[in-house]
């Protein structure tokens, strides 16, 4: 029942429990998934420019390392500072309309 979003790597044998937000590499088992980063190697393989995976980079650091900021706010962040960027727009998307929750726990968390 969750959802994994476009262009996301779960690692095989990973547990889902909660939604995968997209352009994400997730691992882990069901209590403990955690996400390492940005599917930079299949972004660039799928033909997305490199300038668009740079803004998902710096959207992922916004959302998912930056401890001060509540996610409602990160997310506000983002969808005023990068509302030229459809594919973080697309993150940002998937975090409101998720019903299960998403993955945030990070490796360095």
């Amino acid at each position: 029942f969750c959802r994994i979003g476009d262009h996301a790597y779960v690692g095989g044998m990973s547990g889902i429990g909660r939604d995968v937000p997209p352009y994400v590499i997730m691992e882990g088992t069901r209590n403990q998934m955690r996400i390492s980063g940005i599917n930079k190697i299949g972004l660039r393989r799928s033909g997305m420019e490199r300038g668009v995976i740079k803004k998902l980079e710096e959207a992922f650091k916004i959302l998912f390392r930056s401890p001060h900021l509540l996610l409602k706010d990160s997310l506000a962040m983002l969808q005023e500072e990068m509302k030229d960027c459809a594919e973080v727009q697309l993150m940002v998307d998937f975090f409101h309309s998720s019903k299960r929750g998403v993955v945030k726990r990070t490796i360095d968390d």
